[in-house]
């Protein structure tokens, strides 16, 4: 599951030593070790049943190594992350029979505070046969994206550039023969396409723009006389020689995983031009929504952090909001806030949506005048 957070932050009171969390009904649900409010060494979450979650461990200075295995409810291992030689990351995920499902690699970001995708991504049939092939530099696709059959013969190649679309895209059929190929630009269909029958013999060519049909596009016999022309102007039919439907080429989704996109950040092109988006958007919602005179009504003064916590579901709403904070008005308007943001574009992870969760902190500043102020501490969105 993806897990996304707008910003770092610190606990409400100092905690040291052992920590062991429960379930309602007694059973050990959480537990690891702080020092000096750190989270430091291995750390363990449980299932209700009791079956291991996960493990996991931070550095001396509280940050993740990255080193992890997941387990299903049932007890067997569903992934596992380790260290390479070179410093890198490997993970590795199952199927319930233990076979390999897929396989790759990240190192870590900008200042050692989370791990990014870079370098290759696998994915396998259950019969053990590939079935995708990418590249990753900094968190970014790039580069060819390939998708196979079962019986090991190319199915899709893909260009991509910085996390987008660019460049040309074949289909194949399953004898091998070139099916499609045509070309996008800032990731939208755009270029003249070609389709071929399974014989190799070209049956159609057209131009498409950002997505669309546009122009003629041409139908050809076995011996490449022309049988059928479509004009096209901005997607919309205007004159066909024979009534014939032209379905789009529905090019497939490279990426195995993706952030949820706010409302107005769906335009720009990079993963991570999106996330920035989401972050900036989400930070001036927050300002321009929540009521600052909430907090004149307790008797807190200075700076007042209040911790959110919220998923994005698989349909984009926002569910499961809770919050902790030094005074209960502050948590009620915090959760009415972040309860209050609109519906998003949902993340997804190898084609089907999820659920994300998020963490945010929302900062008062509560002066004796009673004034307040309610900026959100650096928001910038990273993924984990």
């Amino acid at each position: 599951m993806l897990f996304l957070v707008l910003c770092t932050f610190a606990g409400f009171s100092q905690k040291h030593g052992p920590v062991n969390r429960y379930y309602d009904s007694g059973q050990l649900k959480t537990e690891g070790f702080y020092r000096n409010n750190i989270k430091i060494g291995a750390w363990k979450k449980y299932y209700k049943n009791g079956q291991l979650s996960s493990a996991y461990t931070y550095t001396n200075k509280g940050l993740l190594t990255g080193i992890r295995k997941s387990y299903s409810k049932d007890g067997y291992l569903t992934s596992e992350t380790n260290k390479l030689k070179n410093g890198s990351l490997i993970t590795k995920g199952y199927y319930e029979s233990g076979d390999l499902f897929y396989m790759y690699t990240k190192a870590s970001s900008k200042g050692n505070k989370w791990f990014v995708n870079n370098g290759f991504y696998k994915e396998y049939y259950k019969n053990g046969v590939l079935k995708i092939q990418s590249n990753y530099i900094e968190g970014d696709l790039d580069g060819v994206w390939n998708q196979f059959y079962k019986n090991g013969n190319k199915e899709w190649e893909v260009e991509y550039f910085n996390n987008y679309r660019q460049g040309g895209y074949k289909k194949y059929y399953k004898n091998g023969k070139l099916k499609i190929e045509g070309a996008h630009l800032a990731n939208l269909k755009h270029g003249e396409e070609k389709r071929y029958n399974e014989n190799g013999v070209l049956e159609w060519k057209g131009l498409c723009k950002k997505n669309d049909f546009d122009g003629d596009w041409v139908q050809y016999d076995s011996i490449g006389k022309t049988i059928n022309v479509l004009k096209y102007k901005k997607g919309k039919l205007k004159k066909a020689s024979n009534t014939i439907v032209l379905k789009h080429t529905k090019v497939p989704e490279g990426h195995f995983e993706r952030v949820p996109v706010y409302p107005g950040c769906e335009l720009l092109i990079s993963n991570s031009a999106q996330k920035k988006c989401m972050s900036e958007k989400i930070s001036e919602f927050i300002k321009r929504e929540l009521n600052t005179n909430i907090a004149s009504g307790t008797d807190l003064l200075g700076r007042q952090r209040i911790h959110v916590f919220f998923k994005i579901d698989k349909t984009g709403k926002v569910t499961d909001v809770r919050a902790r904070g030094p005074h209960q008005d502050l948590e009620k308007e915090a959760i009415r806030v972040i309860k209050s943001l609109p519906q998003m574009e949902p993340g997804t992870q190898r084609g089907k949506a999820v659920n994300v969760p998020y963490a945010l902190p929302i900062v008062f500043m509560i002066q004796k005048s009673s004034k307040t102020k309610s900026p959100i501490d650096n928001p910038f969105l990273n993924q984990r």
